[in-house]
Formats: C-alpha cells, sequence, structure tokens
C-alpha cells in the first residue's frame, strides 16, 4: 500500500513538472519598446539649452531637460504650465514694487547619474546664462530678474537676485512684476538647472551622447548628422507616467520628405508639411490650422518725408485687402485683426486671449474693401497727391521667396490702383534685409513680428521710441508712456489695459500695418495621439500613446 501511495505521487509530482514546463514554453515575448520618430528641426552641434536658437530644437530639448515649470497636453492638444523641478512656489510682492518668488524643488528630482537636483544647480545655470562670457542668445530671458543689467554690465553674476536656500529652496526676486515668468521663463529649457561640477572646464559636455539630464527622458544614441534617440531616464522623478519608451529625433527637414516618410509608415509625426498635404488636409472643414505668434506686416519708414505723414500712411493701410492676401498666403494664414496675434495671453487673471479681449483694430473684411479704397485715393488727394503726384518712387523691401514675393506683387497692385503711388518691388537675402532695415535703406518693408514669450508687450516694444529695435523711427509720446507704465506697473490687469490701449494708439496712427496672422500644421501617423503644441511651433511627447480607435488628433 505504502509502495502504491509513493508511485501515485511520483506521478502527479512529474505531472505538476511537465505543466510548469509547459507553462514556461506558453510565457509571451516581452513587448517591444514604444518608439516615436518625429522631425522637429535639423542637425544639432550641442545640446547646451543655454544657448540654443533653433525653434524647433526646443521640442527635442524639453525632453532632455527640465525647468521649474514644465509643458504639458491639457487635454484639448494645448500644452500649459503645470509644476516641473519645482512643486510648488509662493509669491510675494515687496514693499519696493520687486516680487520675490519662493520655489520649493522636489525631493525626488535627480538627474539621469543618480545626483539630486538642487536650488545651486538653478543658480548656477541661470548666473550662467546672464553671464556675457557665455554669450548667450538667450540671456535676455531673465531681463525681468533683478540684477539682470548689472550683471550684462560688469559680468558679476553674484549681482543677479537669485539664491539658493538649502538644496530644496530657490528664490528669484525680480526688479518687476512679469505676466510670462512662470508660463513663459520657467518652462523655457534655457532656465533648466545646469550642474557645475559638469559644465565648467568642460567645453564638450553637451556635444556627446553620455550627457547627464535631468528630463524625462536621457540621450541613447546620437548621430549628428542624422538623428538623436532618446531613451527613458530611469531617474525622472515620473518616469513610470511617461508613455513612449523612446523619442527618435529625425534631423530632415524638408517638409516633403519628411511627409513622405510620414505615409511610409518610417516617421510618426512632423512638424513641417508640403503646401499640398496642407491644402487636402484643409478639405476637411472642421480642419483648423495651428496659430503661431506671428504677425506679417508692412513696415512704414517714418524718417522718410513720405511717411512722415500720418495721412499718406493712413491712405496706404486703407489700400491694403487683408482677406484677399490671407487667402492668397494659403490656408494656414488670417486675416490680421490686430499687431498682436491670437495666441497670446491677456491678464492671467482673465484667462482670455489678448486678441479676443481687445477686439478687431484692422479692417479686414471683404466686402468693405471696395469702400476702404475709395477712402485711400480721397486721402491722397486731400494730402495733395492725386494719383501719386508729387511722391517718389518708393522702395518696398522683402526676403526674396517664392510667398513673399507674391505677397509683396499683391500689395504693389492695391498700392497702385488705390493711391497711384509708383512702388519698386526689392527682393533681398535675409541678411541684406536686416542690415537694410538697421541703415534705414527703405521705404516700406513686408516683415514678421514674432515673440519667444507669451507677452503682448513683445510685439509693441519694436514700436517705442527708445527701443533699439525701432528700424521705422516711430515716435509718439504717448505710445511710450503707455508702454512704459505697463512695464512698471504691478497690477497685471492694468499692465493689459494699458497695451491695449499702447496697441489701439499704434494702428490709430497707421504707424503699421499687420496684413496676415501666421499659422501652421503638424501630421501625427495615423493610430496615434496626444503630442501637444503651444503657439510658438514648439511640439511635445511624452503624453504620445496609440490610440484605441480612429486617426490621432
Amino acid at each position: 500500500m505504502k509502495m502504491l501511495r509513493r508511485s501515485v505521487c511520483l506521478l502527479l509530482c512529474a505531472a505538476l513538472f511537465l505543466t510548469l514546463l509547459a507553462g514556461c514554453g506558453k510565457q509571451e515575448e516581452p513587448a517591444e519598446d514604444f518608439v516615436v520618430s518625429a522631425a522637429v528641426c535639423g542637425p544639432l552641434e550641442t545640446l547646451d539649452p543655454t544657448m540654443n536658437t533653433d525653434v524647433g530644437a526646443e521640442s527635442l530639448l524639453s525632453t532632455l531637460f527640465e525647468g521649474l515649470m514644465r509643458l504639458r497636453d491639457d487635454g484639448a492638444g494645448k500644452a500649459v504650465a503645470v509644476a516641473g523641478i519645482a512643486k510648488e512656489y509662493i509669491e510675494e510682492k515687496n514693499y519696493d514694487d520687486t516680487v520675490t518668488y519662493t520655489f520649493t524643488l522636489r525631493s525626488a528630482a535627480r538627474w539621469s547619474d543618480g545626483e539630486r537636483v538642487t536650488a545651486e544647480d538653478f543658480v548656477y545655470a541661470w548666473q550662467r546664462l546672464v553671464d556675457p562670457a557665455t554669450a548667450s542668445p538667450n540671456a535676455s530671458l531673465l531681463s525681468m530678474v533683478a540684477g539682470y543689467d548689472e550683471v550684462r554690465e560688469s559680468g558679476d553674476v553674484s549681482l543677479l537676485g537669485v539664491k539658493a536656500k538649502g538644496e530644496s529652496t530657490f528664490l528669484v526676486t525680480l526688479s518687476r512684476p512679469c505676466a510670462y515668468f512662470i508660463t513663459s521663463v520657467c518652462t523655457s529649457p534655457a532656465t533648466a538647472p545646469l550642474r557645475r561640477d559638469l559644465v565648467e572646464g568642460n567645453a564638450s559636455w553637451a556635444a556627446t551622447a553620455d550627457i547627464v539630464t535631468n528630463g524625462p527622458y536621457t540621450v541613447g544614441t546620437w548621430v549628428k548628422a542624422a538623428q538623436l534617440q532618446t531613451k527613458r531616464n530611469g531617474e525622472y522623478y515620473e518616469s513610470k507616467l511617461v508613455v513612449p519608451d523612446s523619442i527618435c529625433f529625425r534631423f530632415e527637414t524638408d517638409a516633403q520628405t519628411n511627409y513622405e516618410q510620414l505615409l511610409a509608415g518610417e516617421l510618426d509625426y512632423t512638424a513641417k508639411l508640403p503646401y499640398a498635404a496642407i491644402e487636402q488636409l484643409a478639405e476637411d472643414e472642421t480642419w483648423q490650422p495651428a496659430p503661431l505668434a506671428e504677425t506679417v506686416c508692412v513696415l512704414y519708414n517714418h524718417l522718410t518725408d513720405t511717411f512722415s505723414d500720418a495721412q499718406l500712411r493712413r491712405a496706404f493701410d486703407l489700400a491694403i485687402d487683408r482677406a484677399a492676401l490671407a487667402e492668397q498666403l494659403g490656408v494656414t494664414a488670417t486675416a490680421a485683426t490686430g499687431c498682436v496675434p491670437d495666441g497670446i495671453s491677456d491678464a492671467p487673471e482673465s484667462g482670455e486671449d489678448f486678441r479676443t479681449a481687445g477686439g478687431a483694430l484692422c479692417a479686414a473684411d471683404a466686402e468693405g474693401y471696395a469702400e476702404r479704397s475709395a477712402e485711400a485715393a480721397r486721402l491722397m488727394t486731400s494730402a495733395g497727391h492725386y494719383q501719386g503726384a508729387g511722391l517718389p518712387t518708393l522702395r518696398f523691401l522683402f526676403v526674396e521667396g517664392e510667398q513673399t514675393r507674391a505677397a509683396a506683387l499683391s500689395l504693389f497692385n492695391m498700392w497702385r490702383t488705390a493711391t497711384g503711388v509708383a512702388v519698386e518691388l526689392v527682393g533681398v537675402s535675409a541678411e541684406e534685409f536686416d542690415a537694410a532695415l538697421a541703415a534705414g535703406d527703405f521705404d516700406l518693408a513686408l516683415t514678421t513680428l514674432t515673440a519667444r514669450c507669451d507677452d503682448p508687450m513683445e510685439y509693441l516694444l519694436p514700436f517705442r521710441g527708445t527701443s533699439e529695435s525701432n528700424v521705422c523711427g516711430y515716435r509718439n509720446d504717448t505710445f511710450d508712456l503707455l508702454v512704459g507704465v505697463a512695464e512698471s506697473t504691478g497690477d497685471l490687469t492694468a499692465r493689459a489695459a494699458f497695451l491695449h490701449d499702447a496697441e489701439a494708439m499704434l494702428l490709430e496712427d497707421s504707424a503699421v500695418s499687420p496684413l496676415c496672422f501666421s499659422g501652421t500644421a503638424y501630421l501625427l501617423r495615423e493610430g496615434l495621439t496626444g503630442v501637444s503644441h503651444d503657439c510658438f511651433g514648439h511640439s511635445y511627447f511624452t503624453a504620445v500613446s496609440r490610440a484605441e480607435t480612429g486617426p490621432a488628433a
């Protein structure tokens, strides 16, 4: 009987062993890494966020470096500022109208080599950014920080209003309130922390694949002429919430090539599309271009005899058919209704768009153009220049290109028809254009107003009388006063109101003629979703995932 029990036990053990073997044999292979491939910029020689000037490269750098705040999808595809390395902050307004921010850093924030991210890393990075010896093109990003001007003049970085209080507390004092400090300055890769021990004395610290980063990804492989592939940073405090295992940035800037690779399944996302592809997207009535924070406009040289006369500037402005120009520039352009484009914030408390709050300041309807054109002719006659009599041939400067030449030719015809003035089209290179503007060698110029920050002031400062960027020579003491008060006030709601008044005055003076607001188009491969964007052309990928059904948003 004992022998029988022993045999049964042996048989049961053998059966269990075979079952376990069979179970092992049925184990699934590990899932492949989820890799997102994106074309957003051209080749990079350095990953130093302090020195970046490429708009597209900011999308790449934001995956490697994280500042006090970060940009994340709001659920509708818009990138909004949320807590980053700083888990929280306190804002205090001081008796002398300065503002102090106290940022508390996350104790779990780590560099990719495991070292803790400290307040001193931010102090070093911000001082290095402002230091004239660094020669960073992004130094002015911190112009609102106390001591900025003194550092730029003396080179003594200790004068900058930043300091560390222990490892976890970073203090910043602003010389004036700044509406976009949290949303634009603290989210920029240029203000991300840096390690003094890795950067100082090491000229190649940001030029190799073994760079130490603090963002959701670090560098895996880097073929400088072709691509940079990131890998998940296991030390990142929210690494498990980052969706793609890797993002591969392809350095291809040709829109047609990008589009063909996406159609072939070789690319998941492109920030540049050929115009034919954009037109195809626009056939869907629900499709809308993504707004860019750009305003295409005509500058008048106020230092010339012709355009020192506000009546003549007004005539030229009335002669412009903005609706026709926008249609000619394509489906991503919309007729401008002011200097400040769509997508720029009004006062933080309002939560409104500046353009929406300010309303339309430029006539853009096609129906009223005939009447405006007739008014332009009447103004010319009233000024003693019927059909352009007595005026010289005007030099109209633009950067040579297919679209810019077409726009310039349309303006040429509009002005000739309504005013009778002779205009000479002068297409030049970008370098020649900048040099001619600086020298005042133009009567009219076709240019684009841009901004690096979410601030309407950026579009108005180029017309301030004392501004170095005031190439058109516009002078209006009341405009300067409005801008100056907006710059100095601590009341951000009042600041927005002053800026609205300043913009209205600028356009009442016909100091400049806004033409169109720019837009763009992105494309994410079908089956994916989760890319978010801001109005400056940056794309963010940490939330990209496989869509359950249907095409990507």
